[in-house]
Formats: structure tokens, C-alpha cells, sequence
């Protein structure tokens, strides 16, 4: 399933964003991050699909967060939700890659819109997202194999290094293909 997250500062929004948003996207995880910094490591660390972003947050404002996040994930879907929504926020978070901005307060007719480009956003991710539990089964596999290779000093059975480079070569197809 896509997992969004919801980078806002303020709880009580955060939470809002949570429930209207779980309404309208009942396959989807949700994680949530309080600031830019948190949600860059929640990028950069656990298999995001698509970032909701505010803008004017603690620590690393949302602005710089795009920034980063397109370092790590150039792809990546941001869509910008705050309550700073003047001509030169929008330009500026619209220049460093997010792809919708919406003004705060949100009504139920934007919580629909915004889900509905984040399923739109997210229908090619679900073949990758398939591919993610796969590759992490083939890669601890090849650990494994690895390790009962090692423990032979050299001398491992050919049905052994051939089984590690099977994986190997599984591995890379599956990462090709992403």
C-alpha cells in the first residue's frame, strides 16, 4: 500500500489532515512528521510515496525540506498544504518541486481534490511498492547465502554460488526495472 506522509507542526492540524484524509484513502499508510527536518529523514529513511508539506514549521521549514527531499528522492510527489499562501510562498515552493499548493483552512471539497491527485500520484507506485517486500526477502536471502559462503574459506559448494548468483541476478532485474 503507498504510505503519505503528513509533515504539519501543529498537532491538532496534523491530526485533522490524518482523519479527513483516512476518510477518502482507505489503502493508504499514513506517517506523520512535525517539522522538515523529520519528515527529510522519514524520506530519506522509510519508503515515503508522496509528502503533504507545510511551509512555515520548526527546525527546517517546509521550503528547504522540498529542497532535500528532491536530493534524495527527485521524483518524489510533494504536495503543499499551509496557511501562507501569498503569490511569492507558492512561486517558491512551486519552483523547488512541489507539484499542488493549497491554503489552509481546508474544506471537505479540497480534502476530496487532494486525495484525489494523491491516488492519481500514487497508481504507478503500487508495482514498486510490490517490488519493496520482494527485494528485501531476496537481499536477506543473499546475506545468508553470503555468510554460508564465508563460513567455507574459499571452498563453497558450486550449487551455493550459484544459488548467490541467482539472487544477484534476480536482485538487479527487480532493481532495473524500478
Amino acid at each position: 500500500m503507498p504510505t503519505v506522509l503528513i509533515c504539519e507542526d501543529h498537532r491538532a492540524i496534523r491530526n485533522l489532515h490524518l482523519q479527513m484524509f483516512k476518510l477518502h484513502l482507505k489503502n493508504f499508510i499514513f506517517e506523520s512528521a512535525n517539522n522538515g527536518e523529520e519528515a527529510f529523514n522519514k524520506v530519506a529513511n522509510n519508503g515515503i510515496d508522496l509528502v503533504l508539506m507545510d511551509l512555515r514549521m520548526p527546525k527546517l521549514d517546509g521550503f528547504g525540506a522540498i529542497e532535500l527531499v528532491r536530493q534524495v528522492a527527485n521524483k518524489m510527489p510533494i504536495i503543499v498544504i499551509s496557511a501562507y499562501g501569498d503569490s511569492a510562498s507558492r512561486k517558491t515552493a512551486m519552483d523547488a518541486g512541489a507539484i499542488a499548493f493549497y491554503e489552509k483552512p481546508l474544506d471537505e471539497d479540497e480534502y476530496r481534490r487532494i486525495a484525489a491527485l494523491i491516488i492519481e500520484q500514487c497508481k504507478h507506485k503500487t508495482t514498486q511498492l510490490d517490488r519493496k517486500p520482494i527485494l528485501r526477502t531476496w537481499y536477506k536471502n543473499l546475506n545468508t547465502l553470503l555468510e554460508r559462503e564465508a563460513s567455507y574459506g574459499g571452498n563453497a559448494p558450486l550449487e551455493l554460488l550459484n544459488q548467490i548468483e541467482d539472487i544477484k541476478s534476480r536482485i538487479r532485474e527487480l532493481e532495473n526495472e524500478s
